[in-house]
């Protein structure tokens, strides 16, 4: 892609990369390492100069594809389980466009201003709204996907 100053990298981080929680300590870790990675890279690249290569960042609550079964939600209103034919259509059109960033559902673009809040504040704005709670009943896969 460097050599011919073309090409698109799409990095799936999550929302919870701003929003640790418990039982999935290892997940939350992993995906803020992928929005960081993201950023590290579109940065190097216009750094170096190359412009032909785009870098977009995918952040996205719970996605419909079993990974997360079983984990609740106090308000799913707030973050409804998306489809993951949804997602996959942002991103493309993402692409298309040129957007560096991705958010879905709309209010998770609000997540990583929460960490301003104090912390107390914080946690108990997050066990209001489910989130550190919403694991309890987490089940997983069964089975590989297919």
């Amino acid at each position: 892609m460097i050599r011919e100053n073309r090409g698109h990298v799409v990095n799936m981080a999550s929302s919870l990369a701003f929003a640790g929680t418990v039982q999935v300590a290892d997940y939350c870790a992993s995906k803020a390492g992928v929005y960081t990675f993201n950023e590290a890279l579109r940065l190097e690249l216009k750094d170096a100069g190359i412009r032909g290569v785009k870098t977009t960042v995918v952040c996205t609550g719970k996605v419909n594809t079993g990974m997360f079964k079983g984990v609740q939600i106090r308000f799913p209103f707030l973050t409804p389980t998306l489809r993951p034919e949804s997602v996959a259509s942002q991103v493309v059109g993402a692409v298309c466009r040129g957007d560096e960033e991705v958010w879905a559902p709309l209010f998770v673009r609000g997540v990583p201003l929460l960490r301003l809040l104090p912390t107390p504040i914080y946690d108990w704005l997050q066990g209001l709204i489910g989130v550190t709670s919403g694991m309890k009943g987490f089940r997983g896969r069964t089975t590989a996907a297919k």
